[in-house]
């Protein structure tokens, strides 16, 4: 037989069976108990097994649960058996959790089913379960007595699991328990049977009898004893036990405050027959009841008095504090008192419109009133403690107060010291430089060398909250503190409780849930394994839980902070209630989750859980679409630039070429309208008519006018018909043929292919005239002889082709002849052709073809046979505009 087990289960029944009404004190365990009140999905436990991760697989009368530490959670059967039952509300009585597998194995209904914790079917497989999973059981560890003794407490012991730091958890017939070695809290008449007594004051004797005032009764509790005694017909605000051992008490009632003295032959408190007590005549509250070193007592009260009573000499004494001048009720009430270490001073405090420390010196029954910053108003001084020869404190409305004595100034402690709450109640001391404060939110302990506060709340494990003013009692022998609540009192051993704060070992922080778009992530593997989640592009809206499963360590709650790198500027802090936190629109990247936790004031612990979280960017996001669309977006700048530079540059040239056409058309005209052509025409005209021959006059004026309309007509334009050309030049052949009459024959010889299509090809205007124009003007014109003028058309795909040929002087004999002409004198005519021609066969071509050839014929001894130009013309129709 296993030992512990059995003492543990003897231990447990026994403790139920007990379950005294006024007091819950276990030594050395903590008793919690779960019900469905708390989430469990039935009272009757069967079974209970803790995985890896530290979570409780719990079988219940009602399914299968799983608790976290901080809630339970009923596991939602997505059955996918063969059998196709509906297993979720039956009973389950045995289970296995497999730490490699992540697979939960259970008993329900005679069958053996597994539950996939990262998929979450149920599949029914146990011709499948490997030997190494299936279930053991427990129950013959433990034995029939215990059995028994339980099912007598109506707590009928199903199971009992063991967890690696000693926390045991028992699977009964009506509920869930946990024990637990966590501090020792003694609860004090629980609600179970004082219906919420509020208490008022509390003591520990001598003999270890607990004394506990309430509004309405008064209660003690002898040691080794269960059941408490109480005097109901007494409303205490104050017990003491003075040097002798004797029990003293005051009563508030309204109008009738008085002293008692318990009575152990009556067994109830009497009122102690002082003959001075009805003369005072107070009718006032009286606050905590004091005793000082020499015995005598010490009460304040609502009426701007201090009492002193003397019960070795049975008398009274009334001492009014001073007024303050224009402040008639700045002092209306003197509050609890402490006594100072050197017994020379009474410490207390001066409740009114400006609340004061209060220095009452015995032995000259003179009084100093020190003001409290920051507590004017309906603020409150609750308590006064003296723990060490340098400081006073002071409870208040408003945060914890210290007084330093020689300097006479105070010192203020506030929630942003580390305080839960400004409203301190209660003062007690341990040993030096420690304080326990009673508060509205727990027990808190000071320690008063580092400056550190330690809260112990509902979130810590403990039970009752809001602890009352002045009610707390500390006992030097044992060192045991005590403070009452507003439904209750407590006891602990303060030593205890720090060791456990020192010792306490929370669970690592686990990611337990990741959602993205409000559904689960799908993973081979448990969220609580994973340290890296890789997302898909897009999937930026995400919500995280997080929580420290601190199965072992009870209600200890802890506080969490976590921050998302490149997200979160600094640290998000959250309270144990909050482990959750959503993240939307986040950019793609690579983000770091960080979460650390935090019990007591401990600092933040070094069981951190970080999870790298990666969403990936969508292809037109990532690196090399951003490069590649860089270098796309350059190479279309630069091409765009390159073609907006091409352009310009090719609109530069097209208009140069513009130009050097106008130019080349203007000198075209002018090589039409050149003085020497207008001059000979005109002599030939005079010539007609002083010869009579006016019907030739008449004839060459005529066609003289014709020729010069057609060379206005052709200068506006930038083509013509090769027909208009010819007809042209056959007018202009015309009128040179009158001049020279038949001393000059002209040929005009065209294809007749060439002239099936003149009407349809375009050349330039005034372009072969004046080359005509040339032969006759520099080589028939010298010629003694008859002349012959031979044009001839020709053409090919692209080009025509012109021949003017002549028998004239030649070329050489020609500029003989105009020696007498100015020096640099050139054949305008000619030379506008051939640059015309040039600009017009270049705008296709980017090579230079011979536009223009020019031959000096002769013969064998070397005699000039005439000159012949050949022009090449491209057309029109296919120069690019």
């Amino acid at each position: 037989m296993n030992k512990r087990t059995i003492f543990l289960a003897l231990f447990l029944s026994i403790s139920f069976l007990i379950n005294p009404p006024s007091v819950e004190a276990q030594e050395g365990f903590t008793f919690q108990r779960f019900t469905t009140k708390d989430g469990l999905p039935s009272d009757i436990v069967y079974y209970i097994t803790q995985d890896k991760f530290g979570f409780l697989w719990i079988a219940t009368d009602n399914g299968l649960c799983k608790y976290d530490g901080y809630q339970f959670e009923k596991i939602s059967i997505n059955n996918t058996s063969p059998n196709n039952r509906n297993i979720e509300s039956l009973a389950v009585y045995e289970l296995s959790v497999d730490s490699i597998s992540n697979h939960v194995l259970f008993n329900c209904g005679g069958n053996i089913y597994r539950y996939d914790r990262i998929s979450e079917p149920v599949i029914d497989s146990l011709s499948r379960i490997p030997t190494k999973e299936r279930i053991s059981f427990r129950k013959d560890d433990i034995t029939l007595n215990a059995i028994q003794a339980l099912e007598r407490a109506n707590l009928q012991l199903n199971f009992i699991h063991y967890t690696p730091r000693g926390t045991i958890w028992a699977a009964t017939s009506n509920g869930l328990v946990k024990i637990s070695n966590e501090p020792m809290w003694k609860y004090y008449l629980n609600d179970k049977y004082s219906g919420k007594e509020e208490v008022t004051s509390i003591l520990q004797d001598k003999n270890n009898t607990v004394w506990i005032g309430t509004e309405n009764r008064t209660f003690w509790l002898n040691e080794n004893e269960d059941t408490p005694n109480f005097d109901i017909s007494s409303d205490v605000n104050s017990i003491i036990e003075d040097h002798q051992g004797d029990i003293w008490a005051v009563a508030s009632r309204p109008f009738n405050s008085t002293i008692l003295k318990f009575d152990r032959q009556r067994n109830s408190f009497q009122q102690y027959p002082i003959d001075e007590l009805g003369n005072l005549r107070l009718k006032s509250y009286f606050s905590k009841l004091t005793q000082d070193h020499d015995g005598k007592f010490w009460i304040g009260t609502g009426k701007n008095t201090l009492i002193g009573f003397d019960p070795q000499k049975n008398t009274l004494e009334q001492i009014t504090l001073p007024e303050v001048k224009n402040e008639k009720k700045a002092h209306n009430k003197v509050g609890p008192l402490c006594e100072g270490l050197d017994s020379t001073f009474l410490w207390g405090a001066a409740n009114g419109t400006i609340p004061s420390l209060l220095a009452f010196k015995k032995s000259t029954k003179g009084f100093d009133i020190l003001p409290v910053q920051d507590l004017s108003g309906d603020h409150t001084i609750t308590d006064v403690f003296q723990l060490d020869k340098s400081y006073i404190w002071l409870a208040s409305s408003n945060g914890l107060f210290q007084f330093n004595i020689k300097t006479l100034k105070f010192r203020q402690y506030t929630t942003t010291d580390g305080l839960p709450t400004n409203i301190i109640n209660s003062i007690e001391g341990h040993e030096s430089g420690k304080l326990w404060l009673g508060t509205q939110k727990g027990i808190v302990f000071f320690d008063v060398n580092k400056n550190i506060f330690t809260t112990f709340g509902y979130n810590e494990g403990l039970r009752l909250e809001k602890f009352n003013r002045g009610v707390s009692f500390s006992n030097k022998k044992t060192g045991e503190l005590f403070f009452g609540s507003d439904n209750g009192a407590i006891s602990f051993f303060p030593d205890s409780l720090i060791q456990f704060v020192q010792q306490i070992n929370p669970s690592p922080v686990l990611v337990s849930n990741f959602n993205v778009f409000g559904q689960k992530i799908k993973s081979d593997r448990a969220i609580e394994e994973l340290d890296t989640i890789r997302l898909n592009s897009g999937e930026n809206y995400l919500e995280l839980e997080f929580l420290s499963p601190n199965i072992d360590q009870g209600n200890v709650t802890s506080q969490y902070r976590y921050q998302l790198s490149g997200v979160d500027k600094d640290w998000v802090y959250t309270s144990g209630e909050r482990r959750y936190v959503n993240y939307n629109n986040l950019r793609h990247g690579k983000y770091i989750f960080n979460v650390q936790t935090k019990i007591f004031n401990r600092g933040w612990e070094d069981n951190s859980r970080t999870l790298t979280i990666i969403i990936p960017p969508y292809f037109w996001q990532t690196w090399w679409f951003k490069l590649i669309s860089g270098l796309a977006l350059l190479s279309l700048i630069g091409g765009f630039t390159f073609l907006r530079f091409n352009f310009l540059s090719l609109k530069r040239k097209a208009y140069e070429k513009e130009l050097q056409w106008q130019d080349a058309e203007l000198k075209a005209l002018r090589a039409q309208m050149n003085p020497h052509f207008i001059f000979n025409a005109m002599n030939s005209i005079q010539k007609f008519l002083t010869t009579n021959e006016q019907e030739n006059a008449m004839i060459y004026l005529s066609r003289f006018a014709q020729l010069i309309r057609s060379i206005f007509e052709q200068s506006k334009k930038k083509e013509i018909a090769l027909q208009e050309e010819i007809e042209f030049l056959n007018a202009y052949l015309d009128l040179e043929k009158l001049r020279f009459k038949k001393k000059i024959t002209v040929n005009f010889k065209i294809e007749p292919e060439l002239l099936s299509k003149a009407a349809d090809i375009k050349i330039p205007p005034l372009l072969i005239q004046p080359v005509i124009e040339n032969a006759f003007k520099h080589g028939l014109l010298h010629k003694k002889e008859a002349g012959v003028l031979q044009v001839n058309f020709s053409h090919s795909d692209k080009f025509i082709f012109c021949t003017i040929e002549d028998n004239g002087v030649g070329r050489k004999k020609a500029k003989e002849l105009s020696s007498w002409k100015p020096k640099g004198y050139q054949s305008s005519g000619l030379t506008t052709t051939i640059e015309r021609l040039k600009i017009i066969n270049q705008a296709v071509s980017s090579t230079e073809d011979n536009h223009v050839s020019i031959t000096d014929m002769s013969d064998d001894e070397g005699n000039s046979l005439g000159t012949k130009v050949e022009l090449q013309i491209r057309y029109l129709s296919d120069i690019a505009e």
